[in-house]
Formats: C-alpha cells, sequence, structure tokens
C-alpha cells in the first residue's frame, strides 16, 4: 500500500532551487561560451577546409551546442531531483501562462532590445577591426562590416527556397530554446537566493560573457540585450516572456530571408 505514496514522494520536486554560488554560474556559464565556441570557430574551419559545404558546416555548428545546452537544461534539474514531467517542468523552468501583462511585457521588451541594438550597432562596427575581436574569413557572415548578398546566403540561392528559410528559422527556435531553457528556466532561480533583486545584473553580465567569448565585437551591444531580458525575466518570472523577445531579437535575420526566399528584396 506504501508503494504508490512512496514512489509519488519520490517523483515529487524539491520545494525550492538550490543556490548557485559565483564560482558555480562562472563554470555553467564557461563551459557552454568555449563549447560554442569550439565548434563554431574551429569545428566550422575544419568542416570547410575538409570538404564539406559552407551551409552545412554553419548549420552544424549552431545546431549541435545548442542541442546540447537544451539537453543539459533536463539532466541538471533530473540531478538536482526533479521528475521530467511536463507540469514539474512548466514549474521549475517558469513557463507560466501568458497574460495581457506579460504580452506587454513582450512588446515593450523586444522594442528596447531591437532599438537598442540600432542604437549600438556603430560599437561593434568600430570593435570588429580590432585583430583578436575579428572573425575569420569563413564566418565572414557575422562580420558587421562584410556586405552580405541578399540574394544567397552562406553560398545557398534564396529565392523559392523553402526548405532552406525552414531549416534556418527551425534552427533559430531551437537555439533560443535552449538558451532560455537552460540560462532563465534552470539557471536564473538558482541565482536568485543569492543575489536577490540585483539578480538580472549579475546574470546580464555572465550571459554577455557567454556571447563574448565567440562574438567578442558585439559586447556592448549584447551586454544591453542581455541586461534588458534579464530584468524582464526577474519583473515577470516567466520564461515565456523572455523567450518571446529572444526570439524576435534574434527574429530579424529569418525575416530578411523571408524576403529573399519571396524575391521581395535581391
Amino acid at each position: 500500500m506504501l508503494a504508490p505514496l512512496v514512489k509519488r514522494i519520490q517523483t515529487e520536486a524539491p520545494a525550492a532551487p538550490k543556490s548557485l554560488p559565483l564560482w558555480q554560474a562562472l563554470f555553467y556559464f564557461a563551459i557552454p561560451a568555449f563549447l560554442f565556441r569550439l565548434i563554431l570557430y574551429n569545428g566550422t574551419g575544419y568542416l570547410v577546409t575538409h570538404g564539406v559545404v559552407e551551409v552545412t558546416a554553419v548549420v552544424l555548428a549552431f545546431l549541435v551546442p545548442s542541442v546540447l545546452l537544451l539537453l543539459a537544461a533536463f539532466v541538471a534539474m533530473r540531478l538536482d531531483g526533479y521528475s521530467l514531467s511536463w507540469s514539474v517542468i512548466r514549474e521549475r523552468f517558469r513557463f507560466h501562462p501568458l497574460t495581457w501583462r506579460s504580452w506587454l511585457w513582450v512588446v515593450g521588451g523586444a522594442l528596447v532590445a531591437l532599438v537598442g541594438e540600432q542604437l549600438l550597432a556603430f560599437t561593434g562596427v568600430l570593435l570588429v577591426h580590432i585583430p583578436i575581436f575579428t572573425p575569420p574569413a569563413y564566418l565572414s557572415f557575422l562580420n558587421p562590416t562584410v556586405r552580405q548578398s541578399l540574394s544567397s546566403f552562406l553560398g545557398v540561392s534564396l529565392r523559392g527556397n523553402w526548405a532552406f528559410f525552414a531549416l534556418f528559422t527551425a534552427i533559430v527556435v531551437v537555439q533560443v530554446a535552449a538558451e532560455e531553457c537552460w540560462w532563465r528556466g534552470y539557471l536564473f532561480p538558482r541565482q536568485e537566493p543569492l543575489y536577490g533583486k540585483w539578480t538580472w545584473i549579475v546574470h546580464g553580465v555572465l550571459w554577455t560573457g557567454f556571447h563574448f567569448v565567440f562574438y567578442p565585437w558585439s559586447v556592448i551591444v549584447d551586454l544591453f540585450f542581455c541586461s534588458t531580458v534579464a530584468y524582464v525575466f526577474q519583473r515577470t518570472k516567466n520564461t515565456w516572456v523572455s523567450l518571446l523577445i529572444h526570439l524576435l531579437y534574434n527574429g530579424l535575420t529569418p525575416i530578411a530571408l523571408l524576403l529573399a526566399v519571396l524575391g521581395v528584396i535581391h
């Protein structure tokens, strides 16, 4: 008679996430950063020099570490003693229902992030000229000073290419979902017990450091964006909100690709 009760107790989520000391937080931010850097810079270069077409190499460089990061969020959650039922995941990762106030935060946060990016874009153009900040030639599509073709992307013709548009959009969604589950869903609640109302600042700086490892030229833009998302998340405590802001922010490239696929831009 006690077996069902014991099983239920064992699968229940702990009352609150364990606090995360700064040294552990640095570890949790640094490992994914260097993984992304290693795969994006070294992995992409290796594949291209060994005959893999550029677009395939870049797709793998973004997709593989994103999938690993997403899996890491659930593995870490399970190791903390949480079950992997949707109800527990939803509560632990703070995927709460969206209210009209939540949507206001989404729209407001996205607008602030996008306007800030445009106002601070010149900093990336300046910093990318510093040799240690400049991406390698095979990643020239990341360089803000390199004019990109609007008719092709990574050597792929875009007009009418719906398959590539669907693939690229899926990668953006997977990457954003992975980051939100790891940064906001798993890590942020573990930082709050230590930093309280200032958690968004600590979290925003560490998340900026994550991007700096592989996008060093955009550190100022990233600091503004990361701090904005962290602040909104702390105010709303809803990962759907930060995820949607993140998607809208990263959605500019898919929108440009869509226009190219439709032949609106050339």
